[in-house]
């Protein structure tokens, strides 16, 4: 149960975090902007299905929502690569048929270790997984995530923005590719604690800074004519 209930948490707080993105950058790339909520929306699916697998807890069943997740996070990779990377089709293509053919080596080769138990999920990714998953968290998410970051505080109003972003998504990634290579129960529950409430912290700046008014120029001329009154 406290698996399904953490799973149903982490879905909601990485929801939100993608869905506040628009209000708290507006003046950065509407592109940039919608790929990466869209990035989070099927990281926030993935999250999803984990939970129903572990309320199904039936192995049968696990290998195949375990497939579905793999296919989700190879989706919210490749378009997570679009907020940056603004190649041609050809590029795409490319790079989305590479992925296809990792999910289906995978599903056909590379059996599902993950187990459930104490109402955990347990990833229990061996060696391969392990580094395939580490490396795209880390060699991919991360770079992008920290341009991201430069970006949008490059079109805030705020010169502390940057390094706030900086320090909050590099945390999240770190947070989530250590929870998803976590082996014992408490350092797995701890860690998927500390990713939620990353999120949540991350959402709640965002929203902050959607609701902080923009600065509104004095008239000139009002100026003048209240010193010229008060003269």
């Amino acid at each position: 149960m406290i698996g399904l209930i953490g799973f149903i948490l982490a879905a909601l707080s990485i929801g939100a975090f993608g869905a506040s993105v628009n209000g708290a950058f507006p003046a950065a790339s509407p592109s940039a902007r919608y790929h990466f909520s869209l990035a989070l929306y099927l990281l926030a699916a993935a999250m999803v299905l984990w939970g129903v697998t572990v309320a199904v807890n039936d192995p049968s069943v696990t290998d195949m929502l375990f497939i579905a997740t793999d296919i989700l996070m190879a989706t919210a990779t490749l378009v997570l690569i679009r907020t940056v990377f603004y190649g041609g089709r050809l590029v795409i293509t490319v790079l989305a048929t590479f992925v296809a053919v990792l999910v289906a080596y995978r599903a056909t080769t590379v059996p599902t270790t993950a187990f459930i138990e104490d109402g955990l999920l347990h990833f229990n990714l061996q060696d391969g997984l392990r580094t395939t998953l580490l490396g795209t968290l880390l060699l991919v998410w991360l770079p992008i995530m920290l341009t991201l970051a430069r970006r949008f505080g490059a079109v805030s109003r705020f010169e502390w923005v940057t390094p706030v972003l900086t320090l909050q998504y590099s945390l999240l990634v770190f947070a989530t590719a250590m929870f998803m290579s976590a082996r014992r129960p408490w350092v797995i529950v701890s860690l998927f604690g500390m990713m939620i409430v990353l999120f949540v912290v991350a959402t709640v700046f965002n929203r902050s800074l959607s609701q902080i008014p923009a600065a509104v120029p004095q008239k000139k001329g009002k100026k003048h004519h209240a010193t010229g009154s008060a003269s």
